[in-house]
């Protein structure tokens, strides 16, 4: 006979029949051989009974849900169902063309799976609630489409190996241009985030570190290390090797050569800091910053300023109080005066007190001091040095109750001056 299809591997077979009567008791009768549910079709009365809601098979046994009627004859049959003789198979070298479908198990592709539309997804799990959707001339979108708390997407990185030990890599990411046109090392990996292993795993123990790499004319290295401690390095892949009160943070210029440094950038009117904190608190217990609208440098200590420094580098100002405290140094340096000529050297706060060191690189120098409410007095120096306005010296005064101390050439010709003030109150 002609047929439609692939060659049958066996030929028709007949159909099994059993025949039981029903007594309106018997739920459960022996089947001649063993079968499946909806692997027969049975029949009460000459009235077909549906699978799974009229009756059930396991084996040989047929169970009704409830007793057939009693007859005189044989009023149950029960048809067998053949295994099919052939499977009919798609020819491999042709093209399998669907508009969609649903498998029940595992599917293998032996080659490449092409997802031809925008915006195509993948969804996971039995309610479809991760999603890897391709974004068009983009890239891929993991999401967790749920919208309550904790329905965020996660992807993590699983190693296999079952014995971890140290320098073991757990896992990267990795960043390459294959396809870059000059070769060599443009096509090299560029740039990677790896996880390595700091020692042996063991039941109490899965320290990792996290090594950022990458590359300039080279396949990509470590440039910077976070350790499981959380020791940050940059420059270095051990930044616990130094020093352990400032191993948090440990720059290090690669291979140990040149020069290393840290930049903070901020606003022209804003400030670079530094700060110092116990961790019991919010507060700042010790700082040290830079202001850019003044151009001036400020140490704090136990949250007062101790120490500012101005922007001629000339100029400290210490702000710590108390007995015998110094509160300001200045040193003015290449200070030119001609014949007769004045400057003020050294200004007072309140009730201060100061030490007026004046040096003529020609001519010697002296030491002075001066408080708020008494004239200057010299200490030691050369003579023609003077707390007087007089002529052919070099004068050092002040005028009464004043806060200016007068440096004043009467030298008889342009002098340059270098003058230190100590400032203190008490």
């Amino acid at each position: 006979m002609g047929y439609v299809g692939n060659s049958p591997a066996a030929n028709f077979a007949s159909v099994t029949k059993d025949t039981f009567s029903g007594d309106g008791s018997t739920t459960a009768f022996t089947l001649s051989k063993a079968a499946t549910t909806n692997g027969v079709a049975v029949f009460v009365e000459n009235v077909r009974q549906e699978p799974t809601t009229a009756y059930a098979v396991s084996g040989t046994t047929l169970t009704f849900t409830a007793a057939p009627v009693s007859a005189s004859g044989n009023n149950i049959y029960v048809l067998h169902h053949n295994s099919p003789a052939s499977t009919a198979t798609h020819p491999s070298a042709q093209n399998l063309l669907a508009v969609d479908g649903t498998f029940s198990g595992d599917v293998s592709v032996g080659d490449d799976i092409l997802l031809s539309s925008d915006s195509s997804a993948i969804k996971f799990g039995a309610d479809g609630e991760i999603t890897l959707t391709h974004s068009a001339d983009d890239g891929l979108i993991l999401k967790h489409v749920g919208t309550g708390d904790g329905k965020e997407p996660r992807l993590t990185f699983q190693a296999g190996d079952n014995d971890i030990a140290v320098d073991d890599l757990l896992g990267s990411i990795e960043f390459q241009a294959p396809d870059e046109g000059t070769g060599t090392d443009s096509q090299l990996v560029a740039a990677a985030i790896s996880a390595v292993s700091e020692g042996d795993f063991s039941a109490s123990s899965n320290a990792t570190g996290l090594r950022f790499q990458t590359g300039a004319s080279e396949t990509a290295s470590t440039k910077m290390t976070l350790t499981s401690g959380g020791h940050l390095g940059l420059g270095t892949t051990s930044p616990i090797s130094y020093n352990s009160y400032g191993d948090g943070l440990v720059i290090a210029k690669s291979s140990q050569s040149g020069s290393a440094g840290m930049s903070l950038i901020s606003a022209t009117d804003g400030y670079g800091s530094i700060y110092f904190n116990d961790g019991t608190g919010q507060n700042t217990h010790g700082a040290i910053d830079y202001t850019h609208s003044t151009d001036a440098m400020r140490l704090r200590v136990a949250g007062n300023t101790a120490l500012t420094l101005d922007q001629s580098g000339k100029q400290a100002n210490f702000g710590i109080t108390g007995d015998r405290a110094i509160i300001n140094r200045a040193a003015l340096t290449g200070i030119s005066l001609a014949d007769d000529a004045s400057t003020s050297v050294a200004g007072f706060s309140g009730s201060s007190s100061a030490l007026i060191l004046v040096y003529d690189p020609g001519g010697g120098g002296a030491v002075f001091f001066a408080t708020y409410q008494n004239a200057v007095a010299k200490l030691a120096g050369s003579s023609d040095y003077s707390t007087s306005d007089s002529d052919g010296n070099t004068c050092v005064f002040k005028s009464g109750n004043s806060h200016s101390v007068t440096l004043k050439n009467r030298e008889g010709s342009g002098t340059s001056y270098y003058v230190l003030i100590l400032q203190a109150y008490d």
